[in-house]
């Protein structure tokens, strides 16, 4: 009917509207060293950040962090916030998830990120994962992790949502 033809304008308007607010949020945001970080330390930072995108998306996100502020040398704090920001960002942009979940656990040996969601899965193309410019902005998050010697295991499916597993090793001796 009319009415619904309407109401589906509407949405994708707003929809438009909140994508090209999120854009723009993500430039600036990108362009600038959170102050969080520096104001909460990474741990609170992350919370901070998933609680941000989860009113921003409608989407379901929980976040289970550990104290990691000290984990990271301070200069290098700022790859693994967006490590997280860029995951995040690909689940509101491309699964179509209802819900997910950011995870990071430390043991005397390495911090564990993990980053999942119920979403439509990767493309089943092997390239979607590594493609070049942007390739769903895993190229950016390996490259961050690269930077902290760590490793990053995407598991996947069609339909069964997308997992990222970061482990990076802890320095033995910490400098400060």
């Amino acid at each position: 009917s009319a009415q619904q033809l309407n109401r589906l304008v509407y949405f994708e308007e707003i929809n438009t509207e909140a994508t090209q607010a999120i854009e723009e949020t993500r430039a600036i945001s990108y362009a600038l060293r959170p102050f969080q970080l520096d104001r909460l330390g990474l741990s609170k930072a992350i919370q901070a950040l998933v609680k941000t995108v989860a009113r921003a998306s409608q989407i379901e996100l929980t976040a289970e962090i550990a104290d990691i502020d000290n984990a990271f040398r301070e200069d290098l704090r700022i790859n693994v916030y967006r490590i997280v920001q860029e995951a995040l960002n690909n689940i509101v942009k491309h699964s179509n998830a209802s819900r997910g979940m950011v995870a990071a656990e430390k043991t005397k040996s390495s911090v564990v990120l993990t980053i999942s969601d119920n979403g439509k899965g990767l493309p089943s193309e092997p390239h979607g994962v590594t493609a070049g410019p942007g390739g769903f902005g895993l190229t950016g998050i390996r490259e961050r992790a690269t930077l902290l010697k760590g490793t990053l295991q995407i598991k996947s499916e069609t339909g069964n949502g997308t997992l990222l597993v970061i482990h990076f090793p802890l320095e033995s001796e910490r400098v400060r």
